[in-house]
């Protein structure tokens, strides 16, 4: 609760920070169905696959009915002759129930073993090096008991009408109808209509979802991120092992991307912090003018080829330079286009200056803008373009630097070639 921890916050706490940390609330979860990143990002997708199956299997059960009255009703006269010389209704119902359930049972097998492949080949597809994904896929009771439970399900709505059908007409009359060799009539043929009428609706239903899915596709693929993505390559290292201190990492990273740079068919590369698109983020409260703005942006430290190497346009100013924007020289920034408009929209950002909000006591220094870019994508595809500030890692506290590196590198060669 706030009044437990009141009296321990650090007192570079703002009252406002504090505030907040204070409404902050613990919450325990079962481990089970707890806290999970994997929900979180596969929830509604795996939610809305299992209704598309769903959707598939009504399609295929009613197909199956629909076959089953067809073979119902060219079985009448053995039902009929069955019926005549003794056997009870209930008696060739179960027998035709005892037909639709062995489809059954083998089709649940084959999707059940089905599904267990198409799992692992799932988990396996989303795993990349650098973000593995580990979920439990071993068979337990549960998954048998569903698909038992879907197979007598789909048996009885759609295995017992068929049954019934078959019994329902008078020996005699079947036996008449056969003689004749048409047993069908208008409103024999009125529930098999009435299933490919379903199946048909449902399939359209699949087909257009199927549609806005790949028209979603394409304008992922066609929607213009802000940098040009083919022939980039993302090289991660961590220098953790390397006994480099903490003050010595910045050149030590220059000299690691110009020795990438230099490498065969790469045309360009530079640091980055954060990669575009990659899920990660930084943002921080900003003051323009003294005044703190109600919007926070998102930043970035890239080094001076960032821009050229993403082939994202410079609009205003210039790029970051390193004979310039060392650590001893005025501290400087790049924004981009949504940045100019939501912080500075009434006057030419280039020279304008801006601070990020530190805790009381911590120097807040002045950031001057020389550059405006392009807007780009930031975390996802799908977010709108917003403010990004973007640092030259040269002006950063030595000691606040992480032993990772993150290195774009772009090239005109195949890329499996730039990556071995």
């Amino acid at each position: 609760s706030g009044p437990m921890f009141a009296n321990t916050l650090p007192p570079r706490y703002s009252a406002e920070d504090a505030k907040s940390y204070l409404s902050f609330k613990l919450g325990a979860f079962a481990a089970g169905n707890g806290v999970s990143s994997l929900r979180r990002n596969y929830e509604s997708p795996l939610w809305l696959l299992l209704a598309t199956t769903g959707v598939v299997l009504f399609i295929a059960c009613a197909n199956l009915a629909n076959l089953m009255l067809a073979r119902a009703t060219v079985r009448e006269r053995e039902v009929a002759v069955r019926l005549a010389i003794g056997a009870s209704r209930g008696r060739i119902v179960r027998q035709l129930l005892a037909e639709s359930l062995l489809l059954a049972t083998i089709g649940a097998a084959c999707g059940a073993a089905l599904a267990v492949w198409l799992s692992q080949f799932l988990v396996g597809f989303l795993t990349t090096d650098s973000n593995r994904i580990f979920v439990a896929l071993s068979l337990d009771w549960r998954i048998f008991g569903f698909a038992a439970a879907l197979a007598l399900a789909t048996c009885l709505l759609f295995g017992l009408l068929p049954a019934i059908r078959a019994t329902r007409t008078p020996p005699g009359a079947a036996m008449k109808a056969g003689s004749r060799g048409s047993t069908d009539t208008r409103e024999r043929f009125g529930l098999r209509r009435v299933l490919v009428i379903t199946q048909v609706a449902l399939s359209l239903v699949l087909v257009v979802g199927a549609l806005l899915f790949v028209r979603s596709l394409r304008n992922l693929t066609m929607l213009n991120p802000g940098f040009t993505q083919d022939g980039v390559v993302i090289a991660s290292l961590d220098l953790r092992r390397t006994g480099i201190a903490s003050e010595q990492l910045p050149p030590a990273f220059e000299q690691i991307t110009a020795r990438l740079a230099g490498l065969p068919g790469v045309q360009a590369a530079a640091q980055a912090v954060i990669v575009p698109v990659s899920g990660s983020g930084w943002n921080n409260n900003i003051l323009v003018d003294g005044r703190k703005q109600k919007e926070h942006p998102n930043f970035n430290a890239v080094s001076a080829d960032y821009f050229r190497t993403l082939e994202t346009p410079v609009l205003l100013g210039r790029a970051f330079d390193d004979r310039i924007d060392h650590a001893r020289a005025k501290k400087v920034a790049i924004v981009n286009e949504s940045f100019v408009k939501k912080f500075f929209a009434d006057r030419n950002p280039i020279g304008q200056a801006f601070q990020i909000e530190e805790p009381p006591g911590a120097p807040r220094p002045l950031y001057e803008i020389v550059g405006v870019v392009k807007d780009t994508k930031y975390t996802d595809l799908r977010e709108p373009f917003g403010p990004i500030g973007y640092f030259p890692p040269a002006q950063g506290d030595p000691k606040d630097m992480s032993p990772f590196i993150q290195v774009v590198l772009r090239s005109n060669a195949p890329l499996t070639t730039v990556t071995s």
